[in-house]
């Protein structure tokens, strides 16, 4: 298998230093990787150049804790503080906490969409009532759904499933459709 990258860019200084648990590619552009976990970094990867080209420091990945949107970076970290926030990837800089309440201790993230392209985030973890909790990019929660054990990854629904939109939560042994039809999403 021919390896596209190598994230353990210690020598160069430019890298991981310890375990990736998240990737996701950039919607619009093919060439943009992203990659977060242990070190406490998110690594910005260009494969024109086949190298990291930003580092942002500060966000802990321990799970899929990472969604690109536009300009927009989620990241979803497990620590007790400032679980969720919103980065300005093309920057380094921090735009916003998320208020994450008492499902800090994040595994997984999304920013999630209606066909009409308004945006939600979606975040969940192992926090003492597992839970996701969707919101808008201003923070402002527009709904919450209890788990039966911690959420560990939170996709996009496919649209022609039920012909709304709709996220894709798992939890341990188990897959949950969590129906976003109603909720106020947000441009």
């Amino acid at each position: 298998m021919e390896s596209l990258l190598d994230f353990s860019g210690v020598e160069s200084g430019r890298g991981h230093s310890n375990r990736v648990f998240a990737l996701a590619w950039h919607p619009d552009d093919p060439q943009l990787l992203f990659s977060g976990g242990w070190d406490r970094t998110v690594q910005v990867w260009d494969l024109r150049v086949q190298r990291s080209v930003r580092s942002i420091f500060g966000p802990y990945l321990c799970g899929e804790g990472l969604a690109v949107d536009g300009n927009t970076l989620l990241t979803a970290s497990w620590r007790t503080r400032h679980a969720a926030q919103l980065w300005d990837w093309t920057t380094g800089e921090l735009l916003t906490n998320l208020p994450a309440g008492d499902q800090e201790m994040l595994y997984a993230g999304a920013l999630l969409s209606a066909d009409s392209g308004k945006k939600v985030v979606a975040i969940g973890g192992s926090g003492p009532i597992p839970a996701v909790r969707v919101m808008t990019q201003r923070g402002v929660e527009v709904g919450a759904f209890e788990c039966s054990s911690a959420v560990h990854s939170i996709a996009q629904g496919h649209p022609s499933v039920d012909g709304c939109p709709s996220a894709l939560v798992c939890c341990a042994a188990s897959v949950h459709v969590l129906p976003l039809e109603g909720l106020p999403f947000e441009m």
